[in-house]
């Protein structure tokens, strides 16, 4: 097996673990315990991996990528044993589940540019290069998927020690894996890595990057969405569990419907990009598309009791937000790579996607004040999604910067 393909089976292998183990995890509190404070808590923990990402990226650069992998993945491996064999004796879930998740987070902070920047090691040629990023994001892709379908298939088993103990069985043969896997690399060691650590010159580049004009109109924009959804989404698991639970599967088919959408998006995009590139002037419209979904299905739960008609308005509204999300997160990018000189594309993009990764455990910190969502709160958490566009329809510097240069 090529090393590539073995990096990306292990990627797919930890990354259903870790997904799963969050998706369960999430439902299991949610239908269990009804514990907003804890969903709040663990996924405020995503906090650590985006804040220790840039030290990851740095030892990443500095020490080989694949001794990076084998070794957290045996750390990983140890952790969920250790989870399991607690959970069992002490029955304390919570306490256990803090622990671990705040390891898990830890440790992919590490993981994660590892297996970006190993990529690039077994390429000898651009076109090996494509090749090796597209196998990795397929992984990632199918990852999403597979994980929901685990999660939803685990809701039905009689313990959750049964669920997690399959996990710990899964992340076991992906590290035995991994562990066999080759150090080859052609890249020569990056000479004084922790310079671009310095936090002064991070925030001057981060003052420098908000001052273009593409990126001072649609960033606050994007911030807004990113708050309501992240707020409204950390709140799910404990509303479908009160107002559809009879609809066990329903958060796990969510992110199921989320992952199907977006590699549907993606082979058809991919097929279509002059389309995508002309569409991108509408890129408020599509905006109000990804949240109207919600906002009907909510009004659906506001209405009827019909279970058949809920889950139909439920299914939409995801299957909206899949395939729109997907489409603009592919505009936003455009748009701001259009404006961009070459020089500036790692680093402005790199600040955009850390601003957004922190959006994700902030909001999830702020949801842990509710004690039981309402239809009537969940409404007031996505309407920020339709007036924000409604906004951006009219503002004339978000037409101006949507416009190509060419």
């Amino acid at each position: 097996m090529k090393p590539i393909k073995q990096v990306a089976l292990n990627d797919l292998a930890s990354s259903i673990v870790t997904q799963a183990f969050s998706i369960y995890t999430f439902w299991y509190i949610a239908s269990h315990l009804y514990n907003q404070g804890l969903i709040s808590l663990l996924g405020g923990l995503e906090l650590l991996t985006v804040l220790l990402a840039p030290v990851g990226g740095v030892v990443a650069d500095t020490w080989s990528r694949v001794k990076i992998m084998q070794i957290i993945s045996l750390i990983r491996t140890i952790l969920l044993l250790a989870f399991v064999v607690l959970l069992l004796v002490t029955q304390q879930l919570s306490y256990l589940v803090i622990a671990t998740g705040t390891g898990l987070s830890i440790l992919s902070a590490f993981y994660n540019p590892a297996v970006e920047a190993i990529i690039p090691d077994y390429a000898d040629s651009d076109a090996e290069l494509v090749q090796n990023n597209t196998i990795v994001n397929v992984a990632n892709q199918t990852a999403i998927i597979v994980a929901s379908v685990v999660a939803g298939l685990f809701t039905f088993l009689p313990s959750n020690l049964l669920a997690y103990g399959f996990l710990l069985l899964l992340l076991a043969i992906a590290t035995i894996s991994i562990l066999r896997l080759q150090d080859y690399s052609h890249r020569q060691p990056a000479d004084y890595p922790w310079d671009n650590f310095r936090l002064t010159k991070l925030g001057s580049e981060f003052k420098a990057i908000v001052k273009i004009p593409v990126i001072r109109v649609l960033l606050p924009y994007a911030i807004i969405l990113n708050l309501s959804f992240w707020s409204f989404w950390f709140l799910t698991p404990l509303y479908l569990t009160t107002y559809l639970q009879r609809f066990r599967i329903a958060f796990s088919l969510q992110e199921l419907i989320i992952g199907i959408a977006a590699i549907t998006c993606g082979m058809v995009v991919g097929r279509y990009t002059g389309l995508l590139a002309r569409l991108i002037r509408w890129y408020p419209l599509f905006l109000l598309l990804q949240g109207s979904g919600f906002v009907l299905f909510l009004l659906v739960m506001q209405i009827t009791s019909n279970l058949l008609v809920q889950v139909v308005s439920f299914c939409l509204a995801w299957l909206m937000y899949g395939t729109f999300n997907f489409l603009t997160g592919l505009m936003f990018v455009t748009a701001v790579q259009r404006k961009l000189q070459p020089e500036q594309m790692g680093k402005t993009l790199g600040t955009i996607f850390s601003i957004f990764g922190i959006l994700s455990p902030l909001a999830s910190l702020i949801t842990g004040v509710v004690h039981q969502p309402t239809t009537q709160l969940m409404l007031g958490l996505v309407l920020p999604m339709i007036l924000v566009p409604l906004v951006m329809l009219f503002d004339g510097r978000v037409k101006r910067v949507l416009q190509s240069d060419h």
